[in-house]
């Protein structure tokens, strides 16, 4: 008896942390599964509805044919703007897309950082798919984290770095923060500002107690630097210019300038534009719109909010305003999920609130759609 007694015991004590565990995904899951099941299956319907669009576009009413003779196409119509430039990196490298001259202005890829075309190829060599179907798979896993894009552009996995570098860091596990911050880094170079929030966290969590400061300070602001530092030698290294990828944001307007230039460049392009002539003026309209929509949720976030929160739209809104162009603003606020809280805080407080941002979002959303499936410029 004695001996079945020992033998028992350890199986009990080895079966213990797997019940544990068990328990916390089904806490896990019941807590949000409501917002897995919808956040997933809008994804999903955004996916085939941009599908669907692009491939009626593009083959008519014949579509199912050419999907039966050439299964490709299903992937190919997703190659628009950004994913362009990623799978070009991919396959032919940084140096053959440096002087890409499209009408009076030459672009580079360098503005692009390798993070992402690091994973597509990746993924790519790993599995015999594509890199534009990489980047789909990548965009959809980080969409699945994140509950958002599933196009072959970075910006769901910035997203996502940047959200979980938060959740990370709210649970004291400052070093996944800080190698979450530097995943975030090396894919757009914007996203090294979340170390100031990050850090703010930090110092709350000791009662901003200077005495109390441990390595975990150190590993949250180094190892993102560190990964901005290894870009910078990535392109010394293959472009002969550590600071390739900043000179390269010129081509797209994105300068340091003053607040008042940057909002009066935009103003000038919209009306330049003849708005209800040519629909590019819509999409200027609506990154002067999405910053006033930041600003104004950051003044009710610093009433309401964490300081962490409020600080890391603060930053936004800074670096936003000193970039010489609002252009792609709605891309840029994907990062910052506190004002998405916000503006759910204020929803809440009001069903006419919640169902005006309805009204305005799903024509929005189907028109940004529409564009995109059909190889046209939305931000």
């Amino acid at each position: 008896m004695e001996g079945g007694s020992q033998t028992i015991q350890p199986a009990i004590a080895a079966a213990a942390p797997r019940s544990t565990v068990a328990t916390r995904i089904r806490t896990w899951w019941l807590t949000w599964q409501r917002s897995c099941v919808i956040g997933v299956a809008g994804a999903a319907c955004l996916a085939l509805l941009t599908e669907l669009i692009g491939l009626v576009a593009a083959f008519g009413g014949r579509f199912p044919v050419e999907l039966q003779q050439h299964p490709e196409s299903a992937v190919g119509i997703w190659l628009q703007w950004d994913a362009n430039w990623f799978t070009s990196i991919v396959r032919l490298g940084y140096a053959a897309n440096t002087h890409v001259p499209v009408g009076p202005v030459t672009y580079s890829a360098a503005a692009f950082p390798p993070g992402y075309p690091a994973l597509m190829r990746g993924v790519s060599s790993v599995l015999p798919i594509s890199p534009l179907a990489a980047g789909l798979l990548i965009s959809g896993v980080a969409a699945v984290a994140l509950l958002i894009l599933v196009v072959a552009y970075s910006d769901s996995v910035i997203a996502a770095a940047g959200v979980w570098a938060f959740y990370a860091a709210r649970r004291g596990h400052w070093v996944t923060a800080g190698v979450l911050t530097a995943v975030a880094t090396v894919t757009k170079i914007e996203a090294v500002i979340i170390v100031v929030p990050l850090a703010v966290e930090y110092m709350a969590a000791r009662h901003w107690d200077w005495r109390k400061i441990r390595g975990g300070l150190v590993a949250l602001v180094a190892i993102p630097i560190v990964g901005l530092a290894g870009v910078a030698a990535y392109f010394q290294a293959t472009l002969h210019d550590p600071l390739a990828f900043v000179k390269a944001q010129g081509a797209w307007g994105h300068t340091l300038a003053h607040p008042w230039s940057t909002f009066t460049q935009d103003i000038r392009n919209i009306v330049g534009l003849h708005w209800f002539e040519r629909d590019t003026g819509v999409a200027y309209t609506l990154d002067v719109v999405a910053y006033g929509l930041l600003l104004l949720t950051t003044i009710y976030a610093i009433r309401t909010m964490r300081r962490s929160y409020w600080i890391f739209m603060v930053l936004m809104l800074l670096l936003l305003g000193f970039s010489g162009t609002l252009t792609s603003t709605e891309r840029h606020l994907l990062l910052v999920f506190p004002m998405f809280i916000a503006l759910a805080r204020i929803a809440h407080r009001s069903a006419w609130i919640e169902r005006g941002l309805v009204v305005v979002g799903l024509p929005l959303l189907v028109y940004s759609v529409a564009r995109f499936a059909t190889g046209h410029w939305v931000n």
